[in-house]
């Protein structure tokens, strides 16, 4: 997160609230007080929202968006949404089903499994 922020408008977001949310209500106020007529807006990635979508087009704005990658990471690395949760037995298996190991418990509390790459990285 940036340790500065630049708004254009006075009202700021709650911290927890991310910056697409009010973003509508911004540029609609934006355009009014400025008198603005463009056909389009240019916008982060982290924008590329259905909501941000519909409402730019419903208010005649062609809303321009940079790429977002469709896997951040590694090559050949499964992610968490390609393993199985089995709530009887409390494992997690991977897509050649075998059981996830419960290593450790990180300080925040978030479980840190592992398995067999020679089983689950083929």
């Amino acid at each position: 997160m940036a340790n500065t922020e630049l708004s254009l408008t006075p009202i700021l977001p709650p911290r927890n609230v991310h910056d697409s949310q009010p973003y509508i209500a911004r540029l609609e106020r934006q355009l009014s007080r400025f008198k603005l007529n463009p056909i389009a807006v240019g916008l982060d990635a982290g924008y590329f929202t259905a909501p941000v979508c519909h409402l730019t087009e419903q208010i005649d704005i062609i809303p321009v968006m940079g790429y977002r990658r469709p896997n951040k990471g590694q090559q050949n690395v499964l992610q968490k949404k390609h393993f199985i949760y089995d709530a009887e037995q409390d494992v997690y298996q991977c897509p050649q089903g075998q059981q996830l190991i419960d290593k450790t418990t990180s300080r925040e509390g978030y479980r840190h499994y592992h398995s067999s790459p020679e089983i689950c990285g083929q």
